[in-house]
């Protein structure tokens, strides 16, 4: 289980009503597709990684789901484009997820004091943990600070090793500026809650992040463009938080929980018949 979801979800069995729709990700077994496929009814495949993450699904096995499915859900362009490539998922639906709220009124009275964050899993190597370092480092922030599991401990006396917190508000309202250099993403959730927190955010220019090029305080850099990335760094720090209700702005219209189901109901009610 994904250990950023809310306490209260769980997974179990229960009786239920005749669906008027199935959605499935792509670790159902093939047994239990084939009787989601006798009941006649829309299945969705949703998709959440890209077509070389295999989530311990081996060959086939991972791709089964869309011989199945009557349409396919992707949360990205920059998915859809990867997996339609090798000619799957044609008939789709691109919905982005969604993010809690976790911008705090301006009467909380946080006040910006420099702070760079980044949030992710930092054993990852497309998460890029060393080169976010090398530029946060070079750059006028006060402090570091690093969400989430890494694979490093020799670090500068900035720099703060946060570990994991599920607390994403805490998270999220601990920096003034979020900077994310990975390598690839397939959608980037994280910039998502950044966004929704207001927090300028410097981003590496790959796919996954220009859906994001059109908000007031992303910037995008080119990856190994060190120089770029600490002047981004430096201009967004300056900024001081002036451009944070902008920044939930543009959230709130695209990523808030209220725009997505928008589009999933809309969406659902093309799917299920009268």
């Amino acid at each position: 289980m994904n250990r950023w979801l809310l306490a209260g979800v769980d997974r179990g069995k229960a009786k239920l009503d005749p669906p008027d729709l199935y959605i499935c990700d792509r670790g159902i077994k093939h047994e239990d597709m084939v009787r989601l496929k006798r009941a006649d009814v829309p299945i969705i495949a949703s998709i959440h990684g890209l077509p070389t993450q295999s989530h311990g699904l081996g060959g086939e096995e991972g791709f089964r789901v869309f011989d199945y499915a009557n349409t396919v859900h992707f949360v990205s362009d920059v998915q859809a484009r990867e997996f339609q490539a090798l000619g799957f998922g044609l008939e789709c639906k691109i919905i982005a997820n969604a993010s809690d709220n976790l911008f705090l009124p301006d009467e909380v009275g946080l006040e910006p004091v420099g702070r760079v964050g980044m949030v992710g899993y930092f054993t990852r190597p497309q998460k890029n943990l060393l080169g976010n370092l090398k530029v946060a480092s070079a750059s006028n922030a006060s402090e570091i600070l690093v969400w989430g599991p890494t694979d490093i401990s020799d670090v500068s006396a900035n720099v703060k090793l946060m570990g994991f917190n599920p607390n994403q508000r805490e998270v999220f309202n601990s920096f003034d500026v979020f900077v994310s250099l990975s390598e690839t993403e397939t959608f980037g959730l994280s910039v998502v809650q950044a966004l929704s927190a207001g927090k300028e955010c410097v981003l590496s220019d790959i796919p996954a992040h220009r859906a994001y090029a059109d908000c007031p305080g992303v910037t995008l850099v080119d990856v190994k463009d060190h120089k770029t990335a600490i002047s981004a760094l430096n201009t967004a720090l300056g900024r001081k938080g002036k451009s944070r209700d902008a920044v939930h702005a543009f959230w709130k219209t695209r990523y808030s929980r209220e725009a997505v189901s928008v589009q999933w109901m809309d969406w659902l009610a093309t799917l299920i018949p009268d």
